[in-house]
């Protein structure tokens, strides 16, 4: 599982994995690794071509399969419909979707993890596999909230 965003570590951890070092996967694994955050084929499309490298939807179709089954990169299902691809960091985090702009926030807590195994302890389980997806909405900033004598509830005038 990749643990960095180089792209020539991802390269040579794709050859060791029996991977073909091509113009597409180079171009894939360099969208991905500078930025392109959880996109979906046509967004990695896009990514990759502004890097200057021309490419068929195809291809990225066929070079995120690879990557997908050598655990290079992980796919990801949130509600939008459409698959989302990342790096495997290597390390557990969670997702939070904004669903007013579809932005996904990668995010870790420990406490959150600790209440997880403890739950399923309790249950009598170990857990083997996990995903925690949170759908939000942005809150207003606190100054912009209208302020009331009571507590949050509109006064009436």
């Amino acid at each position: 599982m990749a643990g960095t965003t180089d792209v020539n570590t991802l390269v040579q951890e794709c050859r060791a994995l029996g991977l073909k070092a091509t113009e597409n996967l180079r171009a894939v694994l360099a969208a991905l690794a500078d930025g392109a955050r959880h996109p979906d084929v046509e967004e990695l499309r896009r990514a990759v071509e502004a890097r200057g490298h021309r490419i068929a939807l195809a291809s990225v179709y066929r070079v995120v399969a690879q990557l997908t089954r050598a655990g290079i990169v992980e796919t990801r299902h949130f509600e939008t419909g459409k698959s989302r691809y990342e790096l495997a960091r290597g390390q557990t985090h969670d997702h939070l979707v904004d669903i007013d702009t579809g932005d996904i926030l990668d995010f870790h807590d420990a406490a959150m993890d600790a209440i997880e195994e403890r739950v399923a302890a309790k249950l009598g389980y170990r857990i083997v596999r996990r995903r925690v997806e949170l759908y939000a909405v942005r809150m207003e900033p606190r100054a912009s909230l209208p302020l009331t004598g009571d507590g949050g509830k509109d006064e009436a005038t």
